[in-house]
């Protein structure tokens, strides 16, 4: 036996350093964070990581009050994978996600999986393993583990036909695929098995509105673990106010995918597709942009509307009230949806992504369908 921590290895959940705060404990980074810096951390991650095929008609699941794990046929090494745990915060979201999503590939709800005790979910396995039997592509998945010493840990688990790309694959295509055409404005969740990676990167492109410089940016959520769908979503940045807006294609993201048969060469070539189009519709934008100039009727009646958009929590909409009812510098549509997108700072960036969305959204950034269909192997919002 290795002299590994296996405690480590198996359960522990980053520490609040600056590459691996959780997404909604993290501070703002400053503006232009090196994006060199991003992608070794990345990579770092990944070192002692790989993809195994598993069948889950022929793998052991074991239990007992120590962990769970699943013990491989001959021929397999490892022949045992842990699932994370952590007896202080057994339902943190890192610990959890893999359980998730081997209860999802057996037809199973979590819920009630984690409800019973280690005899009874070893028998719960095995009972759904048997409705594999007639379905061998539900059986077959991909684990994306962690291997240190003689311990292997399951990260996360995919069907076979919907495996994300590496994070640090995805940001080097990205990188790769822009040069120097814009900076890296933030990024959370790039910590160790952090769940969700989200980036903001602005270009060098700039809109002059009514004698002001607007710059436009784009922002990518991502999940090597598949905890969420990538997303892609066109802004408008104001440098003076340091604020966002972000535009609806059909109501969504520019782009978006569900990870079915996405490689990283495919982000590669989204980003050119995307720079061209935001390029072709620079005059719309500025026309919208020129437009929200224009007075606001009634503030209340603009924050009611801006609160019905999609995404917006309780805490959310009452913030949106409360700064519009502290401020006396709103007059036109353009400063409500400034003070909105301040707002927005004050919530997780997952949260404060759905606040640009409404004030875009209330700007009247709203375009046709996005990404072209030619982008292979990708779902479209």
């Amino acid at each position: 036996m290795s002299d590994i921590n296996i405690d480590e290895l198996l359960g522990e959940i980053p520490s609040s350093i600056s590459s691996g705060i959780p997404l909604d404990e993290k501070p703002e980074p400053a503006p232009g964070e090196d994006v060199g810096a991003l992608v070794h951390r990345l990579s770092e991650w990944s070192s002692g990581g790989r993809d195994m095929f598993i069948d889950l008609r022929t793998a052991k699941f074991r239990s007992d009050d120590g962990g769970m794990w699943m013990e491989l046929p001959e021929g397999f090494l490892p022949r045992r994978i842990d699932f994370k745990r952590d007896p202080t915060n057994p339902k943190d979201a890192r610990i959890i996600l893999a359980q998730k999503q081997f209860c999802k590939m057996l037809g199973m709800p979590h819920s009630f999986f984690s409800t019973n005790r280690p005899a009874m979910r070893e028998s719960l396995v095995k009972s759904m393993q048997a409705g594999l039997e007639a379905d061998e592509k539900k059986g077959r998945c991909i684990a994306r583990i962690r291997e240190g010493g003689s311990v292997a840990m399951v990260r996360a688990l995919f069907p076979e036909n919907a495996v994300p790309p590496r994070a640090v694959d995805i940001i080097s295509a990205v990188v790769g695929s822009l040069g120097p055409e814009g900076h890296l404005e933030f990024v959370f969740g790039d910590g160790k098995d952090d769940l969700i990676l989200h980036t903001r990167f602005v270009l060098k492109d700039s809109l002059m509105i009514h004698g002001k410089d607007y710059r436009i940016a784009f922002d990518m959520i991502f999940s090597e673990l598949g905890a969420v769908p990538m997303s892609v979503d066109v802004m408008v940045f104001d440098p003076l106010h340091r604020v966002f807006f972000a535009a609806l294609y059909g109501g969504e993201s520019f782009f978006s995918s569900k990870y079915a048969g996405l490689q990283a060469k495919d982000v590669s070539d989204m980003i050119p597709i995307l720079l061209m189009r935001l390029r072709g519709e620079w005059r719309e934008l500025s026309e919208v942009m020129e437009s929200s100039i224009d007075n606001v009727f009634s503030v209340q009646q603009a924050c009611m509307s801006i609160s019905r958009s999609k995404g917006l929590t309780a805490a959310m909409r009452k913030a949106v009230f409360h700064e519009a009812e502290q401020v006396d510098d709103i007059s036109t549509k353009l400063d409500l949806a400034r003070h909105v997108a301040l707002v927005a700072k004050d919530f997780d960036s997952l949260k404060r992504l759905a606040l640009e969305r409404a004030a875009g959204k209330y700007l009247g950034l709203c375009f046709s369908r996005g990404i072209p269909d030619e982008i292979d192997g990708s779902e479209n919002g």
